[in-house]
């Protein structure tokens, strides 16, 4: 798998730059930003199948499989302006989406902390 990292990100990363200008339905800053997202779920899952398995590594990629879920997820569920002074989540659903990834990604550390104490203790 590690040989086909380089390629694959560049895909990505081409992809994004390049298709942003051409892709229908919404305006080319729209698809900048929700291909960014993309781009970093394909980056922390390919980066979560290739390196070693350590707690924070893991953890880290995990919290960025799901930023860039959500960033793309709620960006395609809106087509109008975004406003600026909260997480777009949050102004979509009118819930703290925000505060609640937040507040999952903090549960993920610990865990990944714990593990890591664990490890070190045994």
């Amino acid at each position: 798998m590690s040989k086909w990292l380089g390629p694959v990100l560049l895909v990505g990363i081409f992809a994004r730059h390049n298709l942003a200008w051409s892709l229908p339905g919404y305006s080319p800053q729209a698809w900048f930003y929700i291909l960014g997202g993309m781009l970093e779920i394909l980056l922390c899952s390919t980066l979560l199948l290739t390196l070693p398995a350590q707690p924070l590594v893991k953890a880290a990629l995990w919290i960025g499989l799901l930023e860039g879920a959500q960033v793309s997820i709620c960006r395609l569920a809106t087509t109008g302006p975004i406003g600026k002074d909260a997480n777009l989540c949050d102004a979509l659903t009118s819930l703290s989406i925000g505060a609640t990834m937040t507040g999952l990604y903090v549960i993920i550390v610990c865990w990944a902390i714990g593990k890591e104490w664990r490890k070190r203790d045994s």
